[in-house]
């Protein structure tokens, strides 16, 4: 392994011995334990008033994620809980294509009682570098030793036999990456008991009403497509909740003049941003449209309103690519529209539509999708992703008689 740190950077051979153990139940806490919420809490409270975190809206997302008064709530949804205990020893293999999701994992298994080996992602995000900066202070506090040597953090090489022999002896595994990482790490050996949790890719759309958007003041407008660039280009579209498919709702004259405004404020907000993709991307960007044309045996057309604003409208299931590119299509009615989802769609995000009146629509036509958000919500992970209760399916529950 080749960083390791446990709330901090230490030597790799300074892994802490009992993650290398056969012991059952180690370190394990009761889901909700008091000084989880009070880490979590002044984590937050560091995050929020820290000025280099205002400059990624990711991390300051994750700080109020932490806020003892959304933590409280996510518990008191779960009812009594005083029964539920973590499963032990938990390791997360994070995506390299969402800098903070490390974190919201990390969370995740902390709040559910476990003691934490969390996989730095191979890419070293800006982001990644500060969190783990934060959660070093905020840990070194003499009131939360206990929590700063259960939890880990490691870089490792993708095929290391140090993590494929951790996750042997682990007690839960999470595993966020692509469909191959997933079948990857399934494979590996591990413990009868190990709870395996993963989440493999998906895909996510954006639905918009037409009418609404061409309603917009130039204010209005912009403030939209900054809540877009935070769902999507923030990550390069990498995301699975990002939008890679753009469905408009609206009669053929009031979409096209939509498509125009909403496009246009897109590339003056990645202006402003100085959004740039570096040269690689640029290729893999052009890569995935001769990709794309090579599985639908056929011709596409390609709109580009920027260099970093592609746009198709091939009718296919295949999403378009990553990186600033989409697939648009258009429906005269919000009934035709949620049809076009597909199967495993993970993330709904919208803009004009009222949110009671997509809910009866999405229930009453068996429309099959994770999460429905506003636009700009798209990357706020919750402790229900995916469909799954994530801090259920972390934690036990000790039954008395």
């Amino acid at each position: 392994m080749s960083e390791v740190a446990v709330m901090r950077l230490i030597n790799a051979d300074q892994l802490p011995s009992y993650w290398t153990g056969n012991s059952e139940g180690e370190d394990c806490l009761q889901v909700g334990n008091p000084l989880v919420v009070e880490f979590l809490s002044e984590l937050s409270k560091e995050i929020l008033s820290d000025k280099s975190c205002r400059e990624y809206p990711d991390v300051i997302t994750f700080g109020y994620f932490c806020r003892k008064s959304a933590v409280k709530l996510a518990l008191e949804e779960r009812g009594n809980i005083s029964n539920f205990f973590g499963w032990g020893k938990a390791v997360h293999i994070s995506p390299s294509n969402v800098p903070v999701n490390f974190a919201f994992s990390f969370v995740f298994g902390l709040l559910s009682g476990n003691s934490n080996l969390v996989r730095l992602p191979s890419v070293h995000w800006p982001q990644i570098d500060l969190l783990v900066g934060i959660i070093e202070k905020v840990s070194s506090r003499k009131e939360f030793l206990f929590l700063r040597n259960m939890n880990t953090f490691v870089r490792t090489e993708r095929e290391d036999p140090n993590l494929n022999t951790i996750i042997s002896s682990c007690d839960a595994l999470i595993v966020w990456g692509g469909d191959n990482t997933v079948a990857r790490f399934r494979q590996l050996p591990k413990k009868p008991r190990c709870v395996e949790l993963y989440f493999p890719d998906r895909i996510s759309s954006l639905i918009v009403n037409s009418v609404a958007i061409n309603k917009l003041s130039d204010d209005s407008i912009i403030e939209l497509a900054n809540s877009f660039f935070n769902d999507t280009y923030l990550v390069d579209n990498n995301a699975c909740s990002s939008p890679r498919k753009i469905i408009w709702v609206g009669d053929e004259i009031e979409t096209c003049e939509a498509k125009n405004k909403f496009w246009r404020a897109i590339n003056q907000t990645l202006i402003s941003k100085k959004y740039d993709l570096n040269v690689v991307a640029k290729i893999d960007k052009y890569l995935d449209v001769l990709t794309l044309v090579s599985h639908l045996h056929n011709s596409i057309r390609v709109r580009k309103y920027s260099e970093d604003i592609w746009v198709s409208d091939h009718n296919d299931g295949i999403v378009a690519g990553r990186l600033g590119s989409y697939r648009e299509n258009t429906f005269s009615t919000i009934e035709k529209a949620l049809s076009a989802l597909d199967k495993d769609e993970q993330t709904l995000t919208y803009y004009g539509f009222n949110i009671d009146k997509l809910r009866e629509l999405i229930l009453n036509t068996n429309v099959f999708v994770d999460r429905v958000v506003p636009v700009g919500m798209a990357l706020e992970i919750g402790f229900y992703w995916d469909g799954i209760d994530v801090l259920q399916r972390l934690s036990k529950r000790m039954n008395f008689v």
